[in-house]
């Protein structure tokens, strides 16, 4: 049977996966907040000056003050907040407060429900 997605293998560092060069890094990681390591991607993507989508979309349980503000130093023209069910409705309230407390424009904070 066929896996959908492989074991989970935290990377302290994405840099050798960005081709020099280029503007723009997608992230396919359904959880990249989930990583211990995720302060370090965050900041070697600032240092890169690279055009961040986080394709998968971000677990607002896990985003705190401290996410919120690191994500504020990266360019995100659009950020992408998982919604995989309603149980996790209120942490995703939480986290879009927290983040257009911190000046992130709503109309840049996409979350789409998966379940009615």
């Amino acid at each position: 049977m066929p896996k959908l997605e492989p074991e989970f293998v935290p990377r302290r560092s994405i840099r050798s996966l960005v081709h020099p060069g280029h503007k723009k890094v997608v992230l396919w990681d359904s959880n990249v907040l989930a990583s211990p390591y995720w302060r370090d991607i965050f900041s070697e993507l600032e240092e890169m000056k690279v055009q961040v989508d986080f394709n998968q979309g971000l677990d607002a349980r896990l985003l705190t003050d401290e996410v919120a503000v690191l994500l504020r130093r990266l360019n995100t023209p659009v950020l992408r907040l998982a919604y995989d069910s309603s149980a996790i409705r209120q942490p995703l309230k939480q986290a879009i407060e927290r983040l257009t407390g911190l000046g992130f424009p709503g109309r840049r904070i996409i979350a789409t429900p998966r379940d009615p």
